[in-house]
């Protein structure tokens, strides 16, 4: 982190980290309400360990962070999301559809925002780790690009479970 990468490399690293750190939890958040709304109980206790996955993966971020950076500089990185224009209308749309089905819950909502967490999960997330895996290719932060892996898989598959159940 201090002696191998350049400025651009740490900044571009504490991008990426604050854009998961946004993205898993509003799928935290939203996983639970839509899996409170859900009456099957299958579908209900799928949603909930999806979203008690999302809040592993930010568990695993803090602790990436917090291994090597400052208190301050870890902080100024999970705070950065709230404040960052371009995360924030990057995720808007999807923040949009996630906040008409809290406020009117629907089937037509919930698909909707089924919908837009299958995005966050494909595109956002997918985008997401785009910086780790070049840092990886780089031979630089190889741990966190290990544990990037693993999260990736979970996206994957929380993407495809939200598009089974709306098309059930």
């Amino acid at each position: 982190w201090q002696s191998n990468m350049t400025d651009t490399q740490r900044e571009l690293f504490k991008r990426g980290i604050s854009q998961l750190v946004l993205l898993d939890s509003i799928a935290t958040q939203a996983d639970g309400h839509m899996a409170d709304y859900i009456q099957n109980p299958a579908i209900k206790t799928l949603l909930f360990y999806i979203a008690s996955q999302e809040g592993i993966h930010n568990e695993s971020y803090t602790y990436i962070c917090t291994s090597f950076m400052t208190k301050e500089e870890a902080d100024a990185v999970f705070l950065r999301p709230k404040t960052d224009p371009k995360v924030i209308g990057a995720t808007q749309a999807i923040l949009d559809k996630f906040d008409e089905f809290r406020n009117n819950k629907t089937p037509k909502t919930l698909a909707m925002a089924l919908v837009a967490m299958s995005a966050l999960e494909g595109i956002r997330f997918t985008n997401g780790f785009v910086p780790f895996y070049y840092l990886n290719r780089s031979r630089l932060m190889q741990g966190t690009g290990t544990i990037i892996n693993l999260i990736n898989r979970d996206e994957t598959q929380h993407g495809y479970t939200q598009m089974a159940i709306v098309r059930d």
